[in-house]
C-alpha cells in the first residue's frame, strides 16, 4: 500500500508524507468506534464500554457533530476549528484516499467498501457515500457490513423507504451479536418514517418506556408507574451507540434526555434538549415543554444546599466508561517541543493525567517536557467568583452551564493567572490562552495545571 501511495503522489507534500507514516504508525489522537456493536461499522474502529456518563457521553457526542460539519466549517471561516479536529479530519481523508487509490489498482474486500463509506458518513460526504456503498453492494450483494452502512446513508439522506428496505436486507445476514440493536435500528427507521404521517410531536421511545404521568407531563429523575421495564445498561449502551452513528439526529437526542432524566440526571437531560434546540434547530412543541421543565428543575436544584444538590443530580447508573471515544496517542507523531516559541496544549492529552495511590499526580511525558515553556490552549473561561473582570480564572474544554452538576474532571481544568495581574473582561466564546505552563506534581488539593503570565486572545 505504501508503494500505492507513493507511486500515485510523485511530487512530495507535507500532506503525502503524513500519509505514508499513517500507514506505517496508527496515528495521533484517533476516536475509534467499535465494529462489533456499532451501528455504522468501521473496522479501524472502537469504542469503551457502553454505556458511558452522560456528561463524557456528551462531550464526545458533540465533537462527532462538529466533524461532520467541518467542511461547512472551512467555507463559514468564522467558527473555530480545534487542532485535533483537523487531525481528525485528515486522518480519515488519507484513509479514504488510501481506499480510493486501492479500488483502482485491485478489488476491495466488502469491509473495505463498507470503511470507505463510513469514513465517508463521518465527513460529513454522504451523498460520496451513497455512490461509493453502492458500488460496493453490486459486488458484494449478500455483505451485511455493507448493507447496514447503506441504510445509515440512506437514513441521513431521510429517504427512510430505502432506509428501511437496506436494513431488512441486513437483517437477513445480521451476525447474532448484532441483531439486538439492529431491530432497534430498524424500530427507529420505521418510526421516523410514519412520523410525519402520524405525529409531529411524538418521540420515538424505542424501549417502549413510560416516562410522563397520567397528565401527560413527564416525570422527573425516573419512568412513571406505568412503565413495565426500569431503564437499565443495555439500553443505554444501545441507544448510544445508535446516537453516535448519527450524532446530528434530534430525535436521537430527545430519547437520550428522556432516558437521562428516567436514570437520575436531570441536567444532562436539560443539556440535550438544549443541543437539539440551540445547535440543530429541532424544537418540536414538546421536546419546548419537557426542556423547560427540565430548566425548572436545574433552576431549583440550583438553590439547595450543595450536598442536596449533588445528591438530586447523579445518575443512578453504574457507568463502565466515562467517555466512548477511546483515545491513544503515538508520541512519536507529537509536534516537536521547542524550547523557544510557542507549544501546543491538547485538552487531549491533559485527559492521561491521573493522581496515583500516594496522591502525587502523574502526567503524560509530553506533558512532563512541556513545563516551563510557553504553551498555548484554546478553550472556555470558568470565572472563580461573580466578577465579570478577574486576574485569574478556569479554563475548560467546553462550557457548561451548572458548575457543581456538569464539573469537569479534575485532569480537564487548567487555572490561569493573567500576566502581571492585568485584568480581563469574561468572555463566552472560545478563546486562546498562552503564558508558561506550570505543573502541580504533588499537591491533591491544588488544581494539575496552571498558566502563568499569561495574555488571552482569539483563536487562529
Amino acid at each position: 500500500m505504501v508503494q500505492e501511495m507513493i507511486s500515485t503522489y510523485n511530487q512530495p507534500s507535507k500532506f503525502n508524507i503524513y500519509c505514508w507514516l499513517s500507514v506505517l504508525v496508527i496515528g495521533l489522537w484517533t476516536p475509534i468506534y467499535t465494529p462489533v456493536y456499532a451501528v455504522l461499522y468501521y473496522s479501524l474502529e472502537t469504542t469503551a464500554e457502553l454505556p458511558s456518563s452522560w456528561r463524557g457521553f456528551i462531550l464526545d457526542h458533540r465533537e462527532l457533530r462538529q466533524l461532520n460539519k467541518i467542511e461547512t466549517k472551512k467555507e463559514n471561516g468564522s467558527i473555530f476549528i480545534s487542532s485535533v479536529l483537523r487531525i481528525w479530519e485528515e486522518k480519515l481523508v488519507m484513509q479514504a484516499e488510501l481506499l480510493r487509490v486501492r479500488s483502482s489498482k485491485q478489488k476491495l474486500t466488502d469491509v473495505e467498501w463498507a470503511d470507505w463509506g463510513a469514513i465517508l458518513i463521518r465527513l460529513g460526504k454522504n451523498a460520496e457515500a451513497l455512490e461509493v456503498l453502492k458500488k460496493g453492494q453490486k459486488q458484494f450483494p449478500k455483505s451485511f457490513w455493507i448493507l447496514a452502512n447503506l441504510t445509515c446513508a440512506w437514513q441521513l439522506e431521510r429517504n427512510w423507504d430505502e432506509a428501511e428496505r437496506s436494513m431488512r436486507e441486513a437483517l437477513d445476514l445480521v451476525p447474532p451479536k448484532l441483531r439486538s440493536i439492529e431491530k432497534i435500528q430498524l424500530k427507529y427507521i420505521e418510526f421516523r418514517k410514519n412520523q410525519k404521517k402520524a405525529d409531529p410531536e411524538k418521540f420515538a421511545n424505542l424501549f417502549d418506556l413510560s416516562f410522563t404521568d397520567r397528565d401527560g407531563k413527564v416525570v422527573l429523575r425516573q419512568l412513571s408507574r406505568e412503565s413495565k421495564a426500569p431503564v437499565d445498561k443495555e439500553m443505554l449502551a444501545m441507544i448510544q451507540r445508535i446516537a453516535l452513528s448519527f450524532p446530528n439526529d434530534g430525535c436521537l437526542m430527545w430519547e437520550l434526555s428522556l432516558l437521562s432524566n428516567a436514570s437520575g440526571d436531570v441536567k444532562m437531560a436539560k443539556a440535550f434538549l438544549d443541543g437539539c434546540v440551540l445547535e440543530l434547530n429541532y424544537s418540536p412543541r414538546l421536546l419546548r415543554q419537557h426542556r423547560q421543565i427540565f430548566k425548572e428543575e436545574v433552576d431549583r436544584l440550583a438553590k439547595l444546599p450543595e450536598n442536596e444538590h449533588r445528591a438530586l443530580s447523579q445518575s443512578r447508573i453504574a457507568f463502565p466508561s466515562n467517555r466512548p471515544l477511546i483515545q491513544t496517542i503515538d508520541e512519536s507523531l507529537l509536534p516537536k517541543i521547542k524550547d523557544k516559541g510557542c507549544n501546543d496544549l491538547p485538552w487531549e492529552i491533559l485527559s492521561f493525567s491521573h493522581m496515583n495511590k500516594s496522591g502525587g499526580i502523574i502526567f503524560h511525558p509530553y506533558v512532563d517536557k512541556l513545563e516551563g515553556k510557553k504553551v498555548q490552549i484554546t478553550g472556555y473561561m470558568q470565572p472563580i467568583n461573580d466578577e465579570s473582570e478577574f486576574n485569574r480564572f478556569l479554563l475548560i474544554e467546553y462550557p457548561i452551564g451548572c458548575w457543581f452538576c456538569e464539573t469537569p474532571e479534575t485532569n480537564l481544568i487548567v487555572y490561569v493567572e493573567s500576566n502581571m495581574g492585568k485584568k480581563i473582561v469574561f468572555q463566552k466564546k472560545v478563546k486562546k490562552i498562552t503564558g508558561i505552563l506550570k505543573l502541580n506534581h504533588h499537591d491533591p488539593e491544588d488544581f494539575y495545571y496552571t498558566i502563568e503570565k499569561s495574555e488571552v486572545s482569539d483563536p487562529d
